[in-house]
């Protein structure tokens, strides 16, 4: 049996809002295999 290819990473999340202390971003969106993209980014202070 041929081994499934693992798919493509899911997009990076979305940079944080503004705010007291930054709020984390949007987790990033599955990729093709379920994959979970890179956490946003911490906001601003």
């Amino acid at each position: 049996m041929v081994i499934s290819i693992r798919g493509d990473r899911g997009l990076p999340g979305l940079p944080g809002l503004p705010g007291a202390g930054g709020l984390r971003g949007i987790v990033g969106l599955p990729g093709t295999m379920g994959l979970r993209g890179q956490p946003g980014l911490a906001g601003y202070p």
